[in-house]
């Protein structure tokens, strides 16, 4: 308890007001900037996964449609093995980088959309 009232204290002096104006603030028109900020966090995480996971099944889909038909029929070379190896090892580590930059995505989302949600968001996390 005593984490969370320096940590208003200190929000409160950094805004210029009152610890009780700035909790009067919290229990009226944070609790909905708090839900619209998590809301746009959660719809973007969502997002971030499922463009991700569209990137893996086309990839599974490019390789099983252009290069199993070929392995199959045993028409394939070295250039052929090397290619499709490289490719599955950029689409892997671009997807890696996707998601790694995607991750912040959604903390970005949540500024737009609720900047108070967020600041609640970060109080909630010095608890």
């Amino acid at each position: 308890m005593e984490n969370l009232d320096n940590a208003l204290a200190e929000l409160a002096s950094q805004l210029g007001i009152s610890v009780s104006q700035l909790w009067d603030w919290m229990q009226g028109y944070g609790i909905q900037a708090y839900a619209r900020a998590k809301i746009g966090m959660l719809a973007s995480e969502i997002a971030v996964l499922v463009m991700f996971f569209v990137v893996m099944l086309l990839m599974a889909w490019m390789y099983v449609s252009k290069v199993m038909p070929r392995l199959a029929e045993h028409d394939i070379d070295l250039i052929d093995v090397i290619t499709t190896i490289l490719s599955v090892i950029f689409v892997l580590v671009g997807s890696l980088v996707l998601v790694l930059v995607c991750s912040d995505i959604p903390e970005l989302v949540g500024w737009i959309v609720s900047p108070e949600g967020m600041v609640i968001e970060k109080l909630m996390e010095v608890l």
